[in-house]
């Protein structure tokens, strides 16, 4: 007996790596447990045996008394609402001085106090990981997006388990958690449903998960995810992908009222809006028709204006001025505008629409009688406002493959789609002009992906509780960062950040609370020194100062940056600001105060050393810049599907679009033959080859700006076939690829895609065998999708070719 007691001890260290333990903190007491052992260590029978030596133990003579759990939380511990929008810069909110319309953030800021210095990474994935961690960016693994994930340290893509997130702290401790929404902080490597599922979110302490785990997707035709299980759903008429969100967390608050009243929750609700594509009903861009007619220079002259009226910047305030590298207004062509008029209507639509459904979600809370009691943190932006549409775009992940088109190739596609009034609907992905994400990051420079300027990391965020927290309109001007929330939280609910969560010893929380300034808008600030640096693009604030060094690129300008190749971050130039004099920085003192700069460059150097982030660039390395070749991908180069396969994410798929193979299909092809045989991404960008008609067909879809065409010259004969599609790239990845068909080994067509992609065609699309579940990749068929095909498809291998 003694020996099963130690075997289930053994068993019980061992479990403790794999299943959910307790938070332990320094201090903490063990608590009591249930002991089966008598007096000499053996384990006791069940029920006991009356004897002398068990008197009083049998269920007869003793006094039951039913378990109870310790709670380790305050008897009101709030509910917790973490809002997080999507690339949306400190000059859109109409809350502070912007044009968007924000009732629900005006709310939120009007219930409680707001934040005019706070400041997110400059990047999605990087600001996700230190907003949950309470750590910086590079600490926890994440320097960039997981699309561009290396193996250096501070940018592997993986938050590490011993920089536990809030959510598995406060689930140990109590609270129901969920989250709903964009996620991308899993590798993209993982997403499979083979998992592993420890980097998702609920292998984060998240317990119920609704949304995507990719850095975007479709509004009306999303891969979604629920806990682990991919969504499987019909598009239905009138889909949009925040609504869905919005109502599927109000549901699990209903739920949760329903099944733990008396537990508190934490919810985390991420929409993908307004990052790209920017896509909301006609409806709600309408109703900014003519808003914008005078283009992003005036917006920022008015914006500027009335953010000095609301008191959300200081008076001094100067409005920088726009970048040499930039367009003006006036200069884009007469012919050129409606497009790019349009464009920033269908954002700010697509962004009040995301603000509305937020409301929907704190209307609900209302409705339970919780609002008192709900602590709401409101971040109005992951990063500053995107200027990754370069010129305007109909398919914005051309930039993140770095291919250059012309506004009249867009213009023109367009109008093949149905002109002006197509985008912001299904068969666009489309995302606005550069100018007007310079415009939304009134009054700063730069913008998002630029952790060297207050356009890119600096975000308005609204607190709101209540119960605790007593109105103010003025704003809190104290320098805090997203790590900041996590130990505000603690404080909060007097817990300590624990020492060991789930058997790892735990990372230090680099985060220090706001709660002092919740009551005090005067109170000094607490965080001294905070580090930025997305892709080379860095900064360090301390003590008043902060010095930065824009980096090798300008994020709206097109192409590979000049001189990129022999870049070096040593020989970049560094700017000194005094930011409580300066409030935008606007004025350079690096040539007056060089010793100041050089304290502060030192300082960086510290700091990224501390915080894992080196090489200085390492961000960069799997980028088109550098080495798109070590992006993240399968490790596989062949694959063989016995029968067809659906939804298999393009993370995961073969890489049809961007290196040389060749696929090869056994297939039964039936009289007047019709339906997809295979398709990789979407209508925004993908290949696809099918039948139509009985004539064989592949199309590459060049993010809908060109489309390559190549079919068979006449029909495919019925009966068994032997169908092989070789793609072979010409110059090397991102160049021309040249494609053949056969059929029984006899060439039927051939045709060269002048440009390949280099990263990814979508980042949330699959890869189908006989079906096409996302949006339609063809025109051909796009009114026919999913276009299943109607012959029998047997055997298919795909392998990498030289």
């Amino acid at each position: 007996m003694r020996f099963i007691f130690l075997v289930f001890t053994i068993a019980l260290a061992i479990g403790c790596n794999n299943n959910p333990g307790q938070n332990q903190t320094d201090d903490t007491a063990s608590g009591s447990t249930a002991n089966a052992l008598d007096e000499s260590g053996d384990v006791l029978p069940f029920p006991p045996v009356p004897s002398a030596s068990t008197a009083g133990l049998t269920m007869e003579t003793s006094t039951y008394k039913k378990r109870v759990e310790p709670r380790h939380l305050p008897d009101d511990a709030p509910n917790i609402l973490i809002i997080l929008m999507d690339d949306v810069g400190p000059g859109t909110a109409s809350t502070y001085g912007g044009e968007i319309n924000t009732p629900t953030l005006s709310r939120v800021a009007s219930m409680g106090i707001s934040y005019n210095r706070f400041h997110s990474t400059a990047m999605c994935s990087p600001t996700r990981a230190a907003l949950l961690t309470g750590r910086n960016h590079t600490f926890v693994g994440n320097g960039q997006i997981s699309a561009i994930a290396n193996d250096f340290d501070g940018f592997s893509g993986i938050i590490p388990k011993t920089s536990a997130t809030v959510a598995e702290v406060l689930k140990n401790y109590g609270y129901n958690t969920s989250a709903f929404g964009k996620w991308h902080n899993t590798p993209e490597e993982q997403i499979t449903n083979k998992g592993p599922f420890e980097y998702w979110p609920t292998g984060y302490g998240f317990e119920y998960f609704y949304g995507f785990l990719a850095g975007e997707a479709s509004q009306y035709e999303p891969t979604l995810t629920r806990n682990t299980t991919a969504v499987i759903q019909e598009p239905k008429k009138g889909y949009h992908l925040t609504e869905d969100i919005a109502d599927d967390a109000i549901t699990w608050l209903r739920e949760q009222k329903a099944y733990a009243p008396d537990r508190p929750f934490l919810m985390y609700w991420a929409p993908g809006a307004a990052h790209g594509p920017h896509q909301v009903m006609k409806e709600w861009a309408d109703k900014y028709k003519g808003k914008f007619d005078d283009g992003w220079d005036k917006y920022r002259e008015r914006t500027f204006k009335r953010a000095k009226e609301k008191g959300w910047i200081p008076q001094n305030a100067q409005l920088t001025p726009r970048p040499a590298s930039m367009a003006s207004w006036e200069s884009i062509p007469e012919a050129e505008k409606p497009f790019q008029r349009r464009l920033m209507e269908v954002f700010a639509g697509f962004a009040e629409h995301a603000d509305y459904n937020a409301g929907r979600i704190i209307d609900e809370i209302e409705q339970q009688g919780e609002l008192d009691n709900t602590l709401i943190f409101y971040i109005w932006g992951d990063n500053g406002s995107s200027s990754e549409g370069l010129n305007g775009t109909i398919s914005e992940q051309l930039a993140q493959n770095g291919i250059p088109t012309t506004i009249t190739q867009h213009i023109n596609a367009l109008n093949e789609l149905g002109g002006l009034d197509a985008l912001g609907g299904p068969k666009t992905d489309n995302m606005y002009h550069a100018g007007w994400a310079w415009a939304g990051s009134t009054p700063y420079q730069g913008t998002k992906l630029m952790g060297s300027y207050f356009g890119g990391v600096r975000q308005p965020m609204a607190v709101s509780w209540p119960k605790r927290i007593k109105a103010d309109a003025t704003p809190r001007p104290q320098f805090h960062h997203v790590i900041d929330i996590v130990p505000t939280i603690y404080e909060l609910l007097k817990i300590k950040a624990p020492s060991v969560v789930n058997c790892f010893k735990q990372d230090p929380i680099a985060g220090v609370s706001m709660v002092y300034s919740f009551d005090d808008p005067k109170a000094k600030g607490t965080r001294q020194t905070q580090f930025f640096d997305i892709m080379a693009s860095r900064g360090i604030y301390h003590d008043g100062w902060f010095a930065s060094a824009p980096g090798p690129r300008e994020p709206w300008v097109s192409g590979m940056p000049k001189g990129i190749k022999e870049w070096s971050p040593l020989t970049d130039k560094w700017e000194l600001y005094n930011i409580d004099e300066d409030w935008s920085q606007s004025n350079d003192l690096a040539a007056k105060n060089p010793e100041k700069l050089e304290e502060l460059k030192a300082l960086f150097i510290e700091e990224s050393k501390k915080n894992k982030n080196m090489p200085i660039g390492g961000g960069l390395w799997s980028t088109a810049m550098f080495h798109p070749e070590d992006a993240p991908a399968p490790s596989l180069t062949e694959w063989s599907f016995n029968a067809p396969i659906t939804r298999m994410p393009e993370s995961a798929a073969p890489k049809l679009g961007k290196n040389s193979s060749l696929v090869t299909m056994e297939v039964d092809v039936p009289s007047n033959a019709n339906g997809v045989l295979y398709a990789l991404a979407g209508f925004s960008g993908g290949v696809t080859c099918y039948m139509k008609n009985g004539v064989l067909s592949y199309e590459f879809n060049l993010f809908e700006v060109q489309r390559t065409k190549v079919r068979s010259k006449g029909k495919l004969a019925t009966g068994k076939q032997k169908i092989e599609v070789e793609s072979k790239l010409v110059k090397g990845i991102g160049g021309p690829m040249d494609i053949t068909l056969r059929v029984n080994g006899q060439v039927v067509g051939q045709g060269q895609v002048p440009a390949a992609m280099s990263l990814h065609f979508t980042s949330n699309a699959t890869f189908d065998i006989g079906i096409d579940h996302d949006s339609p990749v063809a025109l051909d068929y796009y009114n026919q999708a999913p276009f299943a095909f109607n012959g029998h498809i047997g055997k298919t291998t795909i392998a990498y070719i030289k």
